[in-house]
């Protein structure tokens, strides 16, 4: 089977997919360094850039199409201008109203195709879209669905009580289903929950993809290897955990710890965490007025609040001695934007004049960031280039000036050597944090391939 991963950013669906014998194909990304990273990680994997110039009937078809299309303007943090397309009569298109974009595709590789392509689409959002536009931004999004098997249909209206957290829908020879996941539950100490919808163009296996229990299915053990030693990774990088303590970034490497040395130096000392609480501090209650106030309290034992591309969480866990720590469980959701004091990596230690105890208050790093949406530590890394080919010189020069053009910059013609000081220079803090916070949790993803990997008998990779 072959995938296409739409709004591709950190690359999840592509990663779930591999792990489950799907081959991912296709990707389309703006984001130059969320590009540099997947073409890193997916060498084989073609770019198509902007989605809205895609064109579902002139690429190979796919057995499979996935999105996580913008959701700022459906999520109940952001200014809720909800679902908006200029062909659907609106005034603008809004970040959100590329969902619709998204629909196009599929309707186009379906036409070229007699309607055997995609067979399957997977749509991931906030639980936000429940209520933007009171509910009528959801309504939208499952006509337009539905419409690509029957161009006629009505959804009805809003439910009076709101859009329950899971349903489904079948008709002649389709089938759509919904559920909200929240990855705390599925292995990563981050509440995120987050709508992801299955659609079957071509049969009934809709609701048992997305809604089997993971224990009835056959091949869970199996298929899930990778996915659960990535989620216990995460799981292990706080909390109760044998490991080291890198002295210089007050950072915990779980399960190994450095090697040894006979003098009893090191950057990294071997230690054991007490399981002891830690506290997850809201990123936008961080240096607010005390009458400004946070959304709740502000703050959360063991778990972390949800990753986002506006705040950065901090943590908060008390130190015995200088190489002796105690760290938390669950960090808050992930943001992407990061702040920008001491280069979002600096460490407040306050102590307590009564107390032995002193507690480090420090924002979250991006390595924990990948943890905490179940990817191994080292997904973010680039390798530095020493120079460029012509046809990477061409494809990144496109990338940059597509980037560009999209948020209304001038674009121009860079040479070469500055092409490859700009792509040098794409993995920083601050760009790790954003991907991370527009990204989604791993074991959900995982979870919706191993569904579709089972119906149709693709063998899993162990």
């Amino acid at each position: 089977m072959k995938l296409m991963s739409l709004f591709d950013g950190s690359g999840g669906f592509p990663l779930a997919a591999s792990l489950c014998g799907i081959e991912p194909v296709y990707a389309a990304e703006v984001e130059p360094y969320p590009i540099a990273v997947t073409k890193n990680r997916f060498p084989k994997m073609k770019h198509l850039g902007d989605v809205s110039k895609v064109k579902g009937g002139e690429i190979e078809p796919v057995d499979i199409i996935t999105f996580g299309s913008p959701c700022q303007d459906m999520s109940i943090a952001g200014k809720r201008a909800g679902l908006k397309h200029a062909d659907m009569g609106d005034d603008e298109t809004t970040r959100s109203g590329l969902f619709l974009e998204a629909i196009r595709i599929i309707k186009e590789m379906r036409e070229a195709t007699n309607g055997v392509y995609p067979r399957y689409a997977i749509w991931e959002n906030v639980p936000g879209a429940f209520s933007s536009n009171r509910g009528e931004d959801f309504r939208t999004v499952l006509e337009e669905f539905i419409r690509v098997k029957e161009k006629d249909a009505v959804m009805p209206d809003v439910p009076k009580a709101g859009w329950p957290y899971a349903d489904c829908y079948s008709g002649n020879g389709w089938s759509l289903a919904y559920r909200v996941f929240d990855a705390q539950y599925w292995g990563v100490p981050q509440r995120r929950r987050r709508i992801y919808l299955v659609a079957d163009f071509r049969g009934q296996r809709a609701g048992e993809i997305l809604l089997k229990p993971e224990g009835l299915r056959r091949n869970s053990a199996q298929s899930g290897t990778h996915g659960q030693e990535t989620a216990r990774c995460a799981k292990n990088s706080v909390g109760t955990a044998i490991g080291g303590v890198d002295r210089y970034n007050q950072s915990f490497l779980s399960g190994l710890a450095q090697t040894l040395r006979a003098s009893g130096g090191g950057d990294c000392t071997p230690t054991v965490l007490a399981p002891v609480a830690v506290y997850c501090h809201q990123g936008n209650g961080i240096d607010r007025a005390d009458t400004a106030g946070c959304n709740g309290k502000g703050w959360k034992e063991d778990t972390s609040y949800t990753l986002n591309t506006i705040d950065r969480h901090a943590v908060c866990f008390p130190q015995q001695a200088y190489n002796k720590f105690i760290q938390e469980d669950i960090e808050a959701t992930l943001k992407a934007s990061g702040g920008t004091y001491g280069g979002g990596s600096e460490n407040l230690v306050a102590e307590q004049s009564f107390s032995p105890i002193r507690y480090i208050v420090r924002r979250l790093t991006p390595t924990e960031c990948a943890r905490l949406q179940g990817f191994p530590d080292w997904w973010g890394e680039i390798p530095k280039k020493d120079n460029l080919t012509d046809d990477e010189y061409t494809f990144w020069l496109n990338v940059r000036n597509t980037y560009a053009k999209i948020n209304n910059k001038t674009t121009k013609e860079y040479s070469k050597e500055q092409m490859l000081s700009w792509y040098n220079k794409l993995h920083s803090d601050s760009s790790e944090y954003k991907m991370w916070g527009n990204g989604i949790a791993l074991p959900n993803a995982l979870y919706v391939m191993q569904g579709i990997a089972e119906v149709v008998g693709v063998h899993h990779s162990k």
